[in-house]
């Protein structure tokens, strides 16, 4: 899944039309703004503020800091999130690949 670029607009129709997909769509465009610590209501305020319309609640920051850690790994490629932990290192016994951490 590749991330889609959203205006603030979109967002907008997105939570007027009460769409299933609004606060993955919302992580995704603030998505600097939920890595930061930041409590609910401070979060809530920002984006109200930056979308200029009251649409955003604290459920709305509880449902995506909840399911954030999936939408994140749907929007890393598979190469880069191997590329971090684990290489691969050929062996002289019979050509077996052994997996060691870095």
């Amino acid at each position: 899944m590749e991330p889609v670029s959203l205006t603030k607009e979109m967002l907008l129709m997105l939570y007027e039309r009460k769409d299933v997909k609004r606060r993955m769509f919302l992580y995704m465009h603030y998505q600097r703004l939920f890595a930061q610590y930041y409590s609910m209501g401070f979060l809530v305020e920002l984006i109200n503020q930056d979308l200029g319309k009251p649409v955003v609640s604290t459920g709305d920051i509880k449902y995506i800091r909840a399911n954030a850690h999936r939408w994140r790994s749907e929007l890393i490629p598979e190469g880069v999130k191997n590329a971090g932990g684990e290489r691969q290192i050929q062996t002289d016994t019979g050509g077996d690949l052994d997996l060691t951490t870095a």
